[in-house]
């Protein structure tokens, strides 16, 4: 059966010393852009694919829009809008979700998120669910899934923080919205979640989903 549920991954242009500053001290701040690339690629290449999938790109700055079409022209590609992430993906909800399917965001930022993931989120939604998320370790979520829009959702929390999944979940508790959550996981964003990567790639964990992050992985090693 097609996948109902849509997907957009969230992305910035991978360029030095603007993406993974938390990781650039680990790896230094070259290397840490060309493993958001390798995030980036795979994200792009593991959740665009499958039967019915709706998919798109959702990239900033908007001015990267030549960059993204040359790198990714067989997939669909929006640009960002908004001053900040809360308000960008406040915006994307309220455009896509007048498409009449649901959509989910994906961060770019997780090696791991996949289309089993997506499914799962889809299945929750049928089962009553207003809003999926897909906790990290970090406090944050990596895919935030619902059909319906839920204005403040994003702009009424502070992203970015060790406490943002746990004021979501307060936020929609006051509302007596109904949450359902996926596994918990972990983005890539610091010195120990790298040193997780590396033990997960060196454990076998990486796949065809992976390949570009395990081949940056055992190069950097």
């Amino acid at each position: 059966m097609p996948c109902a549920l849509g997907v957009g991954l969230f992305a910035k242009r991978p360029l030095t010393g603007q993406v993974k500053t938390r990781l650039a001290p680990v790896i230094g701040l070259e290397a840490a852009a060309d493993f958001a690339q390798a995030l980036l690629d795979d994200g792009v290449e593991r959740l665009s694919q499958g039967a019915g999938a709706a998919f798109e790109l959702v990239f900033a700055p908007a001015e990267a829009a030549a960059w993204f079409a040359a790198r990714y022209p067989d997939v669909a590609r929006r640009a960002q809008v908004g001053a900040g992430l809360a308000e960008r993906l406040e915006t994307w909800f309220a455009e896509v979700l007048t498409t009449g399917r649901p959509w989910a965001a994906v961060g770019s930022d997780s090696p791991w998120t996949s289309r089993a993931h997506v499914a799962q989120a889809e299945i929750l939604l049928e089962q009553g669910a207003e809003i999926v998320l897909g906790p990290d370790h970090g406090g944050g979520y990596y895919l935030v899934a619902m059909q319906t829009p839920h204005p403040g959702l994003f702009t009424d929390i502070q992203m970015s923080t060790r406490s943002m999944f746990d004021e979501t979940l307060a936020w929609c508790a006051k509302r007596e919205l109904k949450v359902a959550l996926l596994e918990r996981d972990y983005d890539v964003d610091d010195g120990s979640d790298w040193a997780r990567l590396c033990t997960d790639v060196a454990n076998g964990r990486a796949g065809v989903g992976q390949r570009a992050i395990a081949a940056f992985v055992r190069a950097l090693d």
